[in-house]
This record gives structure tokens, sequence and C-alpha cells, in this order.
């Protein structure tokens, strides 16, 4: 975001380099008391917010993909272990057939 010179308040790349829990520590204390720096303060630590609530939301649905795939990859390994037995009794059986 390009910081707009007129603006008194903080650019959100200033808000990154000090860090989000620094800057978290700092609104609480009172440190932003000017009424349009601390409303982009705390809306930036909003979008924060919602940035790690969205992070935590794709690693939970990466692991549920991953342990549905792995489900899926069980299921089909059984399925194919299955069609190989019959597969072999019914080799044996035609073995069987050729010799009566």
């Amino acid at each position: 975001m390009i910081a707009d010179p007129d603006d008194p308040g903080l650019p959100d790349l200033e808000l990154e380099q000090v860090g989000e829990d620094e800057v978290r520590r700092r609104f609480m204390r009172g440190d932003y008391a000017d009424p349009s720096v601390s409303s982009r303060v705390n809306a930036w630590l909003a979008r924060k917010a919602s940035e790690r609530r969205f992070i935590v939301l794709c690693k939970k649905a990466a692991e549920e993909s991953a342990l549905d795939s792995q489900r899926r990859a069980t299921k089909a390994h059984k399925v194919a272990i299955f069609a190989a037995i019959m597969a072999a009794i019914a080799n044996l059986l035609a073995i069987i057939a050729l010799f009566r």
C-alpha cells in the first residue's frame, strides 16, 4: 500500500516491520492516541486476525483433504487386492478345468 504524505496515520509497511504482537501491545497500551492512527491500526489488526483465521482454515482443509485422499487410496488398494485374488482364483479354476 502506498502511503499518502498528507495522511498522519502509519503506513502498513511500518506496521508490518514492527510486527503484529508489538503493534497489538502498543495499541492496548494506548500508544496510538490520534483517532485516525488508532482507527488505521485497529483496521490493520483486524485484517491480520482475519488473515490468521484464513490460514488456519486453509491448513485444516489441507489436512482433511490429505486424510480423505488417504482413505480413498486405502479403499482403492483393498479393491485392487480383492480383484487380484479373484483373478488368481479364476486362473486356478481354469487350470483345474484343463486337467479334467
